[in-house]
């Protein structure tokens, strides 16, 4: 019983004709846009974790795929993204409130960059409050805000963005970790 990566013109019953038991698709999750110096086409590079990328369909879309794939005896396994938001700011290192050259990908630092943050994203979360289900915007206080690590020290690898920029969410923060699992547990068809 292994599982098969699908792509979006994949017949589902030659899948099942694999012997397939499971297909793992992409991150369905919004994800920012092109960007001259990356892509987050693959679906690592999340805009809003409680929108779905238009580029994958729509929810009925995605509720389809299940239902054929259940009724072939095909789990579907959505991949989800916990560590990180795409570029969705830059640090205003010169207080000048636009985002200017070496603003996106600031060099890493041991504390967080107290300077202010430039979103051009609101990045989401579905957690519930007072009334019911909410979404939330992610602020300053749920990234590590230290810049561009080097993914070989340790460290800087834990709590440093990504060289290209994705940046890193403050998962060991409770609140935060519990709204990402709710915000997946939302997504579950």
């Amino acid at each position: 019983n292994g599982a098969v990566i699908v792509h979006e013109d994949a017949d589902l019953d030659y899948v099942a004709e694999l012997g397939a038991s499971a297909i793992w698709i992409s991150p369905i999750t919004r994800g920012v846009a092109r960007m001259d110096v990356g892509d987050g086409y693959h679906g690592y590079w999340t805009a809003d974790f409680t929108e779905l990328e238009p580029r994958f369909g729509t929810r009925d879309d995605l509720s389809e795929l299940v239902t054929e794939a259940h009724a072939r005896d095909i789990a579907v396994m959505i991949d989800v993204v916990p560590n990180h938001v795409g570029r969705v700011f830059s640090y205003d290192l010169d207080g000048d409130g636009r985002a200017g050259a070496g603003e996106a990908l600031p060099a890493y630092r041991d504390v967080p960059y107290d300077v202010p943050l430039i979103f051009s994203e609101a990045p989401r979360l579905w957690r519930t409050g007072t009334d019911g289900a909410e979404r939330f915007e992610l602020a300053p206080a749920h990234f590590h805000r230290r810049g561009v690590g080097d993914l070989r020290v340790p460290a800087e690898r834990l709590w440093g963005d990504f060289p290209d920029g994705l940046r890193d969410l403050m998962t060991e923060d409770d609140t935060l970790a519990d709204a990402l699992a709710e915000t997946y547990a939302r997504w579950a068809v």
